[in-house]
């Protein structure tokens, strides 16, 4: 039976179910446990400080003198320092606005404030207490957390990511809003708003310490024996952390599992004020624009360097979508991707899952089934979100890409980057990156397999286009197998607890993973022989293609050059790599002054190494150039003369250290662009030799995003 969108609270999926209840009643008794567990951590605070007081204050009269106050003032100081990290996250207070978000007002907004109070009386929640504007592709409501959001009502804060205009029609960002709004629909949620707030107070305990730290640092240098005092306060609050640390992890595990059901009653909500329709297709486009919106950014990051400025990052956003839904097969609709057959694109290949109990989301499969289930159907309403926002739409959209600019010095930005422009460089860009179009995903994040040319035999396939459209996806389901191999060696690890997984749609218990892991390393091994056979088979093509031309001793050497860049880039890499090693020690723990500098010295040398074999691999590095028709670097051809002293007075040296590991970081990055031009290379010049056209390469799919 088929519902009509209307008012949630008319739509009987909308009663809490069975598993929430579960949830709910399994989260109150952590939070209890929680109470009382703190209680116990308060009063012996408190009964500790009392007793230090008392022993400090009693030294102060014994002993007297200087020493009798330091170490009196010292054990008083302990008591009350302890204390107060037990009670500091009463007066912490975090704001729901993030960083970048711009608060809007109803008067210049005046449609958009119309389509959130609709939305929000349908879902039967309050209106926000602030709108904010940021520039994601996103959608989630807030509030400034402290212990008044637990103990009374609280009025909830928007926040609408201008992306997500630019990848909705208005039926689905209706559907996204008031999936937000039915986090609070209804009072059972109340459950969720605790168990947040306990979770805030843990991790301000364990994590959020910073002024405590620095006012503990600041005892420490007054006198030596407050350094003492302020050591023990440390292991105190150590030993309590580690308390709560276990606590966290339960209660944490507890408030995911809610948040999941959480989000199904929130879709229910969304389904009912918008449709399941047009929820499904809101989850899809977000997770579409979210990936066309990281290129975006991608795009402007590789550019800044070349003195380009974007004009407009949101219209620019929709030319990316528009390139990336071509090289998925994507048929526009309405002047955005039409994402109905998205996950058709997406074949899944994995044979393994394993619930992850720490995921605050269900997977949007799993979303959709239920929208599906619940089978509200509501119009689509395909009109542009963007005419909620009238005549300030425009001023907007420049307003957030010039904030993107802020941190860059305006004098490298010499070039505005108009849509034309971005559109020209997008195009050369997807081309040089990518395989020829003909190719589809064959070739795609691999290499070809290593084969002797004179060995291969020589034989024309019927439909070669076909041939690669058919075994395109073969590396992928090797990736796949191989994850799955992972996923299967952390159910055998004990210490990660998980008790079942699911194979093949069966829900199979942890004792069994040894041998699915057996049968899908033997699929594995299958499946790169399988891939060796494709290859095979094309080079054979090629190579009968090549003899009835005449050149088959071209395309003999487009192989071995090819195997010769594989062999140098192999070289090149571990030329860099222990540079990295050595630099990745200064990070992460503290050096004495002696230890720092000895540390320099081994890293100097260890440096100098890596020239000296830099150096002997320079005709190698040259004729790779040439080869693959790359350009060396500017921070490989550096990478000779950076600096080695790496320590100085009493500091390491930020300038030699990254210079030095954005030399070896190029190098490695170097060397896979130098592999690829030269696969590449050997793969147009095949195409070409065999009368394909080659196309264009197609823009990053999907599936690699």
């Amino acid at each position: 039976m088929s519902f009509t969108a209307s008012h949630p609270s008319q739509h009987p999926a909308l009663r809490p179910s069975a598993q929430f209840r579960k949830e709910v009643a399994k989260v109150a008794v952590s939070i209890f446990l929680f109470i009382l567990l703190y209680i116990a951590l308060l009063i012996a605070g408190l009964l500790l400080g009392a007793r230090l007081g008392y022993w400090g204050l009693a030294l102060i009269a014994g002993m007297g003198g200087t020493m009798g106050l330091l170490l009196g003032a010292g054990m008083v100081g302990i008591g009350v320092m302890v204390c107060f990290f037990l009670i500091k996250f009463l007066f912490a207070t975090k704001p729901a606005a993030e960083e970048g978000a711009v608060q809007i007002e109803e008067a210049d907004y005046p449609e958009l404030f119309a389509l959130v109070r609709e939305v929000s009386e349908a879902a039967n929640t309050g209106f926000p207490k602030r709108v904010y504007l940021t520039s994601e592709v996103n959608a989630y409501v807030s509030y400034d957390s402290n212990l008044a959001s637990l103990l009374f009502p609280v009025r909830k804060n928007l926040t609408i990511g201008l992306g997500l205009l630019n990848m909705t029609n208005k039926s689905e960002f209706r559907a996204v809003l008031a999936h937000e709004f039915g986090h609070f629909s209804q009072g059972s949620m109340r459950a969720g708003s605790y168990v947040y707030q306990v979770n805030r107070v843990i991790y301000n305990l364990l994590y959020e310490n910073t002024s405590y730290s620095n006012t503990l640092s600041r005892w420490a240098s007054i006198h030596s024996v407050f350094a003492l005092c302020a050591a023990v306060t440390g292991k105190i609050v150590g030993g309590i952390q580690w308390i709560l640390q276990q606590a966290y992890k339960v209660i944490n595990k507890q408030y995911m599992s809610l948040s999941r059901q959480m989000e199904f009653h929130a879709d229910a909500v969304a389904a009912c004020c918008a449709g399941s329709n047009n929820m499904i297709t809101a989850l899809r486009r977000i997770e579409f624009g979210d990936v066309t919106y990281q290129l975006t950014l991608e795009k402007y990051n590789s550019w800044v360097a070349d003195g380009y400025k974007a004009a407009n990052l949101f219209a620019q956003h929709r030319i990316a979508g528009a390139f990336t839904a071509k090289a998925n097969r994507l048929p526009e609709k309405n002047g955005l991707p039409d994402v109905s057959n998205l996950d058709e694109l997406l074949t899944d290949f994995h044979r393994v899952n394993i619930e992850d109990q720490w995921a605050s989301h269900p997977t949007r499969a799993q979303r959709e089934k239920a929208l599906m289930e619940l089978d509200v159907v509501a119009a689509a309403d395909e009109s542009d979100p963007w005419t909620l926002l009238g005549t300030n739409a425009a001023a907007l959209q420049e307003s957030f890409t010039a904030e993107l600019y802020k941190p860059v010095e305006p004098s490298r930005l010499k070039e505005i980057l108009d849509d034309a422009l971005f559109r020209e460089k997008m195009a050369a860009e997807t081309e040089r990156d990518n395989y020829p179009g003909i190719c589809g995903n064959f070739y795609d994040r691999r290499l070809i397999s290593r084969m002797e040319p004179e060995d291969v035999a020589a034989a024309e396939l019927p439909d070669l286009p076909v041939y690669f459209l058919t075994f395109g996806d073969q590396f992928r389901k090797l990736q796949s197998l191989r994850e799955d191999i992972e996923k299967l060696e952390r159910v055998l690890d004990t210490k990660q607890g998980i008790r079942y997984f699911d194979f093949d749609g069966e829900k199979l218990p942890a004792s069994g993973a040894d041998a699915v892991k057996e049968t899908l390393k033997r699929d594995l091994e299958d499946g790169e022989a399988v891939l060796v056979a494709h290859d095979t088979a094309v080079a054979g093509h090629f190579k009968a293609v090549a003899v009835g031309k005449g050149k088959e001793g071209e395309l003999a050497q487009l192989y071995r050059d090819l195997y010769r860049v594989m062999d140098g880039a192999e070289r090149l890499r571990a030329i860099a790599g222990p540079v990295l090693e050595s630099l990745q020690r200064i990070y992460g723990q503290e050096y004495t002054l002696e230890a720092a500098a000895a540390l320099s010295g081994a890293i100097g040398i260890r440096v100098k190494e890596a020239r000296a074999l830099l150096n002997e691999e320079t005709p190698l590095l040259l004729g790779l150039s040439l080869l693959a028709n790359e350009r060396v670097p500017d921070e490989v051809a550096a990478f000779h003369t950076n600096s080695l002293t790496f320590f100085a007075g009493n500091s390491f040296r930020d300038d030699a250290i990254n210079s030095n590991w954005s030399g070896a970081m190029a190098i490695i990055g170097w060397t896979y662009d130098l592999v690829f031009a030269a696969q590449k290379n050997l793969v147009i010049w095949q195409l070409q030799l065999a009368g394909l056209k080659s196309g264009k390469g197609t823009e990053m799919t999907l599936a690699e995003a």
